[in-house]
């Protein structure tokens, strides 16, 4: 192999681990985004979780209240319906 073929391929070689550590960059910037989107959505779905605890609490307080008047009576079967998971 000649002197300028060498060095031709030494240059080659430079370039290919070149791009390699830019496409690795760009793999790790990359699966980063996406692990901060993971995390951002399961904190979304812990917080859908804790109100959700909160409101069959609250129905839960509603449904189990005494009945003083017609109001209180549909607020109760209100609660109750959806504490049972029923639309009407």
């Amino acid at each position: 192999m000649t002197e300028d073929e060498e060095r031709h391929a030494d240059e080659v070689n430079i370039a290919f681990q070149m791009g390699a550590e830019w496409e690795r960059k760009q793999l790790k910037a990359h699966i980063e985004k996406l692990e901060a989107a993971n995390l951002k959505q399961s904190c979304i779905k812990l917080d859908d979780q804790m109100r959700i605890e909160k409101l069959e609490a609250a129905l839960r307080d509603l449904s189990d209240g005494w009945e003083c008047c017609a109001v209180s009576k549909a607020m109760r079967s209100v609660a109750r319906k959806a504490l049972e998971g029923k639309d009407d």
